[in-house]
């Protein structure tokens, strides 16, 4: 007699019980610090770096257990809380040939796809879309995360960059200045468990 083989599925069980597991982290207030940085050239020979950064993160990320792989990121930034520290700069990085607050007024970043490169000191590749002027370009990070005693809360390090120009930001009208098109992204947070 033929005996009839059953395949059974565990995809979807497994995928509920992923989920079930999921527990929310945010961001510590406080702690985060969203960075740029710019390179340029005055007279196009002198080398001159400009940095900013956004006093104001939300976000939350969702992490299915220690599996820090699978996670989802969600960070928001209003564009009005950004410094660079020279008040003049300040103005005109919030106006129309940068950030153009007044009509883009948040930049936020999702995590799409998270790859851990070195499990000696958790390092990962986080690919995802930032969102600048109501424009969403694929963003690369690399860093690590780093848990505290206690495993509630933890710290993340990432570094990337975009060129400018796919985000609308094509300024360069000073003849004696020289804007580099690839800018310099950090991500510096701790999250904590909600």
């Amino acid at each position: 007699m033929a005996t009839e083989t059953h395949i059974i599925d565990a995809r979807p069980a497994y995928d509920h019980a992923v989920e079930s597991a999921r527990r929310e982290w945010t961001l510590v207030p406080g702690t985060a610090a969203i960075g740029w940085t710019a390179h340029k050239k005055y007279f196009m020979i002198i080398p001159v770096t400009a940095n900013g950064t956004f006093s104001q993160v939300s976000g939350t990320i969702s992490i299915p257990g220690d599996r820090f792989e699978e996670a989802r990121a969600t960070i928001r930034i209003p564009v009005s809380s950004h410094s660079s520290g020279q008040a003049k700069r300040d103005r005109h990085m919030l106006g129309r040939d940068f950030f153009h607050a007044d009509q883009y007024p948040l930049l936020s970043f999702e995590s799409t796809h998270i790859r851990p490169i070195d499990s000696e000191v958790a390092a990962y590749e986080v690919s995802g879309l930032l969102t600048v002027r109501d424009t969403g370009v694929p963003v690369v990070l690399i860093g690590t995360v780093e848990p505290e005693p206690g495993g509630d809360r933890a710290h993340i390090a990432l570094a990337g960059s975009i060129d400018r120009r796919d985000v609308g930001m094509i300024w360069n009208a000073v003849p004696m200045l020289k804007l580099h098109n690839d800018i310099g992204i950090t991500i510096d947070i701790d999250i904590e468990r909600s």
